[in-house]
């Protein structure tokens, strides 16, 4: 398990005709504070994502970008 609080992940996955691709950043910070954001697409699992990273990650500034 890593224990360090920056970090930096992309990923692409092909699903269909549509490529979705997934950056993660996170940064040092004494809380957890999760900015998920989505480019062009109104999306109804945004509370799901951010349950799922603070599930995983204690404290640090974490920035998910999904386009």
């Amino acid at each position: 398990m890593i224990h360090s609080m920056t970090g930096f992940a992309v990923v692409s996955q092909e699903i269909g005709p549509r490529t979705v691709t997934v950056q993660m950043k996170s940064v040092n910070n004494r809380t957890l504070d999760v900015y998920v954001k989505f480019q062009g697409v109104a999306v109804d699992f945004e509370q799901s994502l951010r349950d799922a990273v603070k599930a995983r990650i204690q404290r640090g500034r974490v920035d998910v970008w999904i386009e």
